[in-house]
């Protein structure tokens, strides 16, 4: 299993350097597909996605670029794009509502196929897309439990009623807590952060947008030029 999961993308050579390395073969010889998806249920401008997703990945140069939005694709025969997930060679998680990717991530069918897929696979995820393979998601238990709404109020997230999921992936074991020291999210800071983990069951990595985390079988490491904090839980 190779993971890169990051928070803002491929924000830097560090970085882009590590999709390198985890590929193990030049890009202009495979094929990668993004996964936009969670950027649906934000709301404002969307040039953040433009950037992470499409822009910064394709400067990389492709054999092919592909683009599966989960939600767009789940009235179509399913012919007409999982081959594309089977056969590609890099799978990039974009970001947005982390609650509404989960939901599309497991209706369509992603929950089950990621884990074999990722023997041969490389995953890379953008905020949502990173948070989503975790072991947990930090949300609102009482708001969702008094209201039925998944919400995360550090981000100010609020996951559309009907189509969202707290579920991840669990591939990995502890908490990815995207954008630390954002100007974006102010909540998103080490004091706060550290109450956090004593809320959770797995440590918490809390890690900015310049920073990645490199997952490779077993072995964890942390990549980029930025700041990044692992926190262990108290639980």
């Amino acid at each position: 299993m190779k993971l890169l999961l990051t928070s803002a993308g491929l924000t830097n050579p560090t970085i882009v350097q590590a999709l390198r390395d985890l590929l193990g073969k030049p890009t202009q010889e495979s094929i990668i597909t993004v996964i936009p998806t969670g950027h649906t249920a934000e709301t404002g401008d969307k040039s953040w996605v433009l950037q992470e997703d499409f822009l910064l990945p394709h400067q990389l140069g492709w054999k092919q670029f592909n683009i599966v939005d989960l939600a767009a694709v789940a009235s179509l025969d399913k012919s007409l794009w999982w081959p594309q997930l089977e056969e590609t060679d890099l799978i990039l998680v974009g970001g947005g509502s982390v609650f509404y990717l989960s939901y599309w991530m497991q209706k369509a069918g992603l929950f089950e196929a990621l884990p074999k897929w990722l023997e041969s696979k490389v995953y890379v995820g953008i905020s949502a897309g990173s948070q989503v393979v975790g072991s947990d998601l930090y949300a609102t238990v009482e708001v969702m439990e008094r209201e039925g709404v998944f919400t995360d109020t550090d981000y100010d997230e609020i996951g559309p009623v009907g189509q969202s999921s707290s579920k991840t992936l669990k591939l990995v074991d502890f908490t990815f807590r995207p954008h630390l020291n954002s100007d974006n999210f102010p909540k998103i800071r080490l004091p706060y952060l550290e109450q956090v983990a004593q809320t959770l069951k797995t440590p918490m990595y809390a890690v900015d947008d310049n920073s990645a985390i490199r997952v490779v079988g077993d072995t964890v490491d942390v990549v980029g030029t930025g700041q990044w904090h692992k926190l262990e839980a108290l639980i």
